[in-house]
């Protein structure tokens, strides 16, 4: 199994999307596909694709959750630059616990930082992993029953992907609020 956000492709190249929507694809038993999983920035036709349930209390208005099975066809298909830079993709980056300072509160990021702390969560409270930065703190609230007790040793070099930032740094403490959903993943290293 493994999950990719995707994006609208403007079916006409001079013609303006108003809006565009995101969507989260789970692909089940995605050995069965012909191709590796696809590359980031790569156009894709799917068929037999299904609606999910929204799994996050955090979830964004303007995106979708599909699950595509195994007897579902995921290929890629040509991409014409011009269209490409009318859609809603952008390259993904990780960024680094100060870098948010400017970042827009909802948006999803990809964050990495210091491990300096983490609070568990006690009878299905949120647990909470703190990374430092070399400015700015970050807080990132994440359920205990999703993932676990997945408190890293300070001092662990930690990415959370997958990310969204709920509030920006507090002049007082100089921290700042992430929250990570179902959808979020977290490296060691």
């Amino acid at each position: 199994m493994f999950r990719m956000r995707v994006c609208d492709y403007p079916d006409h190249p001079t013609r303006h999307t108003l809006s565009s929507r995101n969507a989260l694809v789970t692909v089940w038993r995605a050995s069965g596909f012909e191709h590796d999983e696809p590359r980031e920035g790569t156009r894709l036709q799917v068929a037999g694709a299904s609606v999910s349930r929204f799994g996050s209390s955090m979830q964004s208005g303007n995106e979708l959750r599909l699950s595509v099975g195994g007897s579902a066809r995921l290929r890629p298909v040509p991409a014409d630059p011009q269209i490409i830079d009318r859609s809603a993709y952008s390259a993904r980056c990780v960024l680094s616990v100060d870098d948010l300072r400017d970042a827009l509160i909802g948006c999803e990021v990809d964050v990495v930082g210091i491990a300096s702390g983490h609070k568990r969560g006690e009878g299905g409270q949120r647990s909470v992993l703190r990374l430092c930065g070399d400015q700015l703190l970050a807080e990132i609230e994440y359920s205990s029953c999703v993932f676990g007790n997945i408190g890293p040793a300070d001092g662990t070099r930690v990415t959370v992907r997958n990310c969204r930032l709920v509030q920006t740094p507090d002049p007082t403490t100089q921290t700042l609020y992430l929250f990570a959903d179902d959808v979020a993943e977290f490296v060691f290293k």
